[in-house]
């Protein structure tokens, strides 16, 4: 999107929210009013030298909404006229109107004054709630028709008005150069949205804008440790000496595996504090959302699960990555009650319906917002059994897999009565399964004790790490789907 579409989507969510906030008698009014005004100024076009601009809180609407038909009255609205000239003089340079841009703008006005046909006043005022009449303007119920009404749809323009302020502030501060503007739009969107989720980043421009443009930056530095300490713009500002490039790339993917390797061996406090170490000495590398997410994963394993749920909320609102994105929805779907599932369900739907009729296009790709519903349930108190899966290669190569199992729960569970047997899940995956156990916490000591100790010739580490339980219902799931990584997903967000 576009500096001017941004710049258009505020104009027109910024009236829409506005007028959602008034009585449905005050919108019909103020409507009637605007489209009385708009036909009588369109009505005197032709008569005034420099026609004054209708300053109704609809003229967001019509300058930048869809109005029904190609036209988007583009010169009658000020800002756009504005940028346009600031655009043009930027490319162009202050030339004058001569030769052929004379000839080609005296044909525009031309074609201008054919469309723009004077009415009476009495014909400006009268026929208000019909369709579009011949000068394009739209009806009333079409006017009153765009502003939201439900609150899913009153989210969507808020979402995409806090979405507009921010990117507007980053394209303009990074590609534009243009860092007081920036600095605007940025500060709006912290005064509008104080609980953005863009905040630390906002937070982050704005200092990065005053250290451009000389200023003091020691407000945004002290905002960000208070209210965000665990931000890696917070570390960014505290140490902005901190390496970069390939070799900060290359050191902080090395922080990444060793707190990845902490995280898996059950150490999470240590897996911890190597994240926080390796964001403090290289803040703002490739690796950088690989640590965040991990870092919600440890909150997962020693906070309640409402704080896991927020930080990969926060996560998904933030990144950038898709594949991390796709792997943080699929560990919050298990979090989710059922009336959130819902709510998002709706919110995507808006987005969907709100994106296709704003353009003609296909749409191509699905909204962000859409998360496709694990199939798998946290059925914890429900039987369990444990599972290994293995390609053809590695069943050849663990020969010895099935005895060296039986010996292992003589030794280790020599009460529990467990069966082991294997079946095929597809032509390309064996699994080896490991039963019963009487509920999740029975399997996931057993699963423990197995990854700690046992042993069997030919059977790679890499089996073990990636060894899971399941309930008896999620296995007759997977069993019928085949598809093991849907379900190892779940397992790592609901279990790990």
């Amino acid at each position: 999107m576009s500096k001017l579409e941004r710049i258009e989507r505020i104009e027109k969510n910024d009236s829409l929210i506005q007028l959602a906030s008034m009585p449905a008698e005050e919108q019909a009014q103020r409507a009637q009013a605007f489209i009385a005004s708009e036909k009588q100024r369109l009505a005197d076009l032709k008569k005034e030298a420099n026609p004054a601009k209708s300053s109704s809180i609809f003229d967001n609407l019509l300058a930048f909404g869809d109005t029904g038909n190609e036209s988007t009255f583009y010169f009658g609205n000020g800002a756009a006229l504005q940028q346009g000239a600031i655009d043009f003089v930027r490319t162009w340079g202050n030339r004058p109107l001569e030769d052929n841009w004379r000839r080609k703008a005296a044909l525009f006005q031309t074609n201008a004054e054919a469309a723009a046909t004077p009415l009476s006043p009495d014909e400006a005022m009268s026929e208000t709630d019909a369709g579009q009449d011949s000068t394009g303007l739209p009806s009333l119920e079409s006017l009153l028709a765009s502003i939201p009404k439900s609150p899913e749809q009153l989210d969507l323009a808020n979402s995409e008005l806090e979405e507009s302020y921010f990117e507007l502030g980053k394209v303009l501060f990074f590609q534009l150069k243009e860092s007081k503007r920036s600095g605007e739009y940025l500060s709006k969107l912290i005064e509008t949205y104080p609980k953005s989720v863009k905040k630390p980043e906002a937070y982050y421009l704005l200092y990065l804008g005053q250290k451009e443009l000389k200023g003091s930056t020691d407000t945004y530095v002290q905002l960000l440790n208070i209210e965000f300490p665990e931000s890696p713009y917070t570390f960014s500002v505290n140490n902005p000496e901190a390496g970069a490039g390939n070799i900060g790339s290359l050191e902080s993917a090395k922080g990444y595996e060793l707190a990845y390797d902490a995280y898996y061996s059950g150490n999470y406090s240590q897996s911890r504090a190597l994240i926080f170490a390796t964001l403090e000495k290289y803040p703002l590398t490739r690796n950088t959302e690989k640590l965040l997410l991990l870092n919600a994963m440890v909150t997962g394993k020693q906070e309640s699960k409402e704080q896991f749920k927020s930080k990969l909320e926060e996560f998904i609102q933030n990144a950038k990555e898709q594949e991390l994105i796709t792997l943080a929805k699929a560990m919050l779907q298990p979090l989710l009650s059922s009336e959130e599932l819902a709510t998002k369900s709706s919110l995507a739907a808006a987005v969907q319906e709100s994106q296709a009729a704003a353009s003609e296009e296909p749409k191509e790709k699905v909204s962000e917002t859409s998360v496709k519903e694990s199939p798998y349930k946290a059925t914890d108190d429900q039987t369990h059994i444990f599972v290994l899966a293995l390609t053809p290669a590695d069943v050849e190569t663990a020969k010895n897999l099935l005895g060296d199992l039986e010996t292992f729960h003589t030794q280790s569970f020599g009460n529990a009565r467990l069966r082991t047997g294997n079946m095929n899940l597809s032509a390309d995956l064996s699994i080896y399964i490991i039963s019963p156990f009487a509920d999740a916490e029975k399997a996931m000591s057993y699963l423990k004790t197995f990854q700690e100790k046992f042993t069997s010739i030919g059977l790679r580490d890499e089996i073990k790490t990636k060894s899971f339980f399941i309930s008896i219902e999620n296995f007759q799931v997977l069993n019928k789907n085949k598809d093991l990584e849907e379900y190892l997903q779940f397992f790592t967000a609901t279990y790990r």
